[in-house]
């Protein structure tokens, strides 16, 4: 037997040590991207003025957010993936409009629940 085989068995606490240090790193790359779709959305803001165009476009986050809740397969709610994109699009409208941040909550497309979004998962 290899000292690997010999080992004993992670401790739960190893086991959530673990997960966290997961987490933290997808955390570190996720607010890398959040800054990256900031940083473009400030961008077509700028363009936006320069065009003469609305700055601000609820269809637009009315449409990505129904895309997004479409492709996360039950994987997280409707009006989950609402707030978190929500929460996201109010630092970028801000900077698009250099204006103070707004608070952006779009409901969930309206569609029926999924097979397995029971109330005890919520």
């Amino acid at each position: 037997m290899t000292p690997l085989e010999l080992a004993p068995p992670p401790t739960i606490d190893d086991a959530i040590a673990a997960c966290r240090t997961r987490i933290d790193s997808i955390d570190t790359d996720l607010l890398a991207l959040i800054v990256k779709r900031v940083e473009c959305a400030t961008e077509i803001g700028r363009l936006k003025r320069r065009g003469g165009l609305p700055v601000y476009h609820p269809a637009r986050e009315r449409a990505i957010v129904a895309n997004l809740c479409a492709r996360a397969r039950g994987a997280l709610r409707d009006d989950h993936v609402a707030s978190i994109w929500g929460a996201l699009f109010t630092p970028a409208a801000s900077c698009k409009a250099r204006l103070p941040w707004r608070f952006s909550v779009l409901p969930a497309p309206s569609r029926k629940p999924r097979r397995g979004n029971t109330s005890a998962m919520r």
